[in-house]
């Protein structure tokens, strides 16, 4: 197996600078072509797989990042108001699942918080968490980080109330991180709540903070992103020619597959990030 790893500085600084690293390993099936061929059509064909995933990476985090701008121009948002912003990202861009508003609550302020709700039609609100199958009113917790704005809320009901903690460490993690740093911050791979079949995806939270100060004590909440990584990289290739006998996977960090298949028996030129 030929390898050729070059370095790709455009998109892995952005994709590292929110947490997530990609390996892009495409397979080849050729008969009857020499290595020198497929070298020219993969470099060919790779720049602009690169540039598209970037220009669809940046597109994301723009809209997370706009949002955060039009909720500080506005000192918040109510539901409407956030269903009225999100909404045009998410009809323009096919590869965000949801847009969704992520509040920090305290302990002593859930009560409250899940009455409000409930006087908002929703009827038996409550921060939910899941243990096995079951979906259950979240444990005491100095903090919790709900999912309380969705846009599109249709699909996505389940979502509604959803803060698993640290019984989701990927997102928890990332949660974390973006309140430490201030910055955006990508969790890994998941399976989401909201689809009924086993579906990969990553979220992105985007912090605000009262005070212009950054840390746990002055967090108001989180703009969060939830992408499928299916979704995210055909959107980001559809206007790539590629050959019918390339096979796209890609990979995190770990080396777990986060888009395609593991092919076992095709030969591969292997493009590390």
């Amino acid at each position: 197996m030929k390898s050729v790893t070059p370095r790709i500085y455009g998109i892995c600084g952005t994709i590292l600078a929110i947490g997530v690293i990609l390996s892009f390993v495409l397979f080849f099936a050729f008969k009857g072509s020499n290595d020198q061929k497929k070298d020219k059509i993969l470099s060919s064909n790779f720049t602009s797989i690169h540039n598209q995933i970037q220009q669809e990476i940046d597109r994301n985090l723009n809209s997370l990042f706009a949002l955060r701008a039009n909720y500080k121009a506005h000192h918040g948002m109510n539901r409407a108001e956030f269903n009225s912003y999100a909404s045009y990202y998410t009809s323009n861009i096919k590869s965000i699942q949801a847009l969704e508003w992520v509040p920090a609550i305290r302990l002593d302020q859930r009560d409250s918080f899940e009455l409000a709700a409930q006087q908002e039609g929703f009827n038996g609100f409550q921060i939910k968490t899941t243990i096995e199958d079951s979906v259950i009113r979240a444990e005491a917790r100095d903090m919790y980080y709900p999912i309380y704005f969705i846009a599109p809320y249709e699909g996505n009901e389940l979502a509604l109330g959803f803060d698993p903690g640290k019984s989701n460490k990927p997102r928890q993690d990332a949660i974390d991180k973006a309140i430490a740093t201030g910055t955006a911050v990508a969790s890994d791979v998941i399976t989401i709540i909201q689809k009924s079949d086993p579906h990969q995806a990553i979220l992105v939270f985007v912090p605000i903070f009262k005070n212009g100060r950054t840390g746990m004590e002055n967090i108001v909440g989180l703009i969060e992103g939830v992408y499928l990584m299916d979704n995210l990289i055909e959107a980001a290739i559809s206007s790539v020619d590629i050959p019918n006998s390339v096979n796209i996977t890609i990979k995190n960090s770990k080396r777990d597959c986060m888009y395609g298949k593991e092919l076992v028996k095709s030969k591969s030129i292997k493009y590390d990030s």
